[in-house]
């Protein structure tokens, strides 16, 4: 289970009412079932099955290696985007079902993972149309870093991009990924969170987003 969100609808318990729910999660406390969570400087509170405690604190020792991560839209990690947002400080929209104008940065945009950090994210898509599988071509619409974050080195960054490429079906790139002591870059497409956005080209017919490989990749630095 992991540590649970009380307003999670997957928990299956949109029939209750919120009075109810609070009772639930008191007895099942009381009874020693589940715990409650405190996450410094997050007022809600999260759950965690009894069961899982010491995987947890164990968790709260663990460093991860810093790999690289490309996350599709609707990772388990990011599934609650409320609790990205209050874990990680990372507010996230699948941004495939807004309006083309009112976008900030793309339909398909992914979230970038770099050890237990959300360091930045990239729309890209696939194209394919009239050339065999092999010779598809990922092509790059935009970068965006976070504000003082920790940036992954340019070539764990280009690796992943290569092995998320190949995950898609695409054996090259497009689009200039310059490599620099900052970070990588891609040429004028990358900037800071809240910088000017390039519009993105929404995927077309031939097209397809390169968020649905079915898994994310990773590359050690």
């Amino acid at each position: 289970m992991g540590l649970a969100d009380p307003r999670d609808w997957s928990l299956g318990w949109s029939r209750y009412t919120a009075p109810e729910k609070k009772d639930l999660i008191a007895r099942l406390a009381a009874a020693g079932e589940i715990v409650p969570v405190a996450v410094e400087g997050v007022k809600t509170t999260y759950l965690v099955p009894a069961s899982e405690v010491d995987d947890l604190v164990r968790a709260a020792r663990w460093e991860p290696e810093p790999g690289v991560r490309l996350l599709p839209p609707l990772d388990n990690l990011i599934w609650l985007r409320k609790r990205t947002a209050e874990i990680f400080g990372f507010d996230y929209t699948w941004e495939a079902y807004v309006p083309a104008a009112k976008r900030k940065y793309g339909p398909y945009t992914c979230p970038i993972l770099y050890g237990d950090r959300l360091v930045g994210r990239i729309d890209a898509r696939v194209e394919r149309e009239g050339r065999p599988r092999g010779e598809w071509t990922l092509v790059v619409n935009g970068l965006w870093w976070e504000e003082s974050v920790e940036r992954p080195g340019s070539s764990a960054f280009e690796r992943a991009l290569r092995e998320w490429a190949r995950a898609n079906g695409a054996d090259r790139i497009e689009g200039p990924l310059a490599a620099s002591r900052e970070g990588p870059t891609a040429g004028g497409w990358c900037q800071t969170r809240g910088g000017r956005n390039r519009p993105s080209r929404p995927p077309g017919r031939g097209t397809r987003p390169a968020s649905s490989a079915a898994a994310s990749s990773e590359v050690q630095r």
